[in-house]
């Protein structure tokens, strides 16, 4: 089995994967608390609903 992580490109990959899905990513996660509280919301909202 290959290995697609390598140390240091979570970011990028978390980034690509957002960009896959369509979902907003700020360039920093906490660009602002008011985003953070937001991201947090949707995270639980869809954790709520897939179980």
């Amino acid at each position: 089995m290959s290995q697609c992580y390598k140390v240091g490109d979570f970011k990028k990959y978390f980034n690509e994967n957002m960009q896959a899905l369509g979902l907003p990513f700020p360039s920093t996660f906490f660009d602002s608390y008011n985003a953070a509280i937001a991201h947090a919301v949707i995270m639980v909202e869809t954790l709520k609903n897939l179980g």
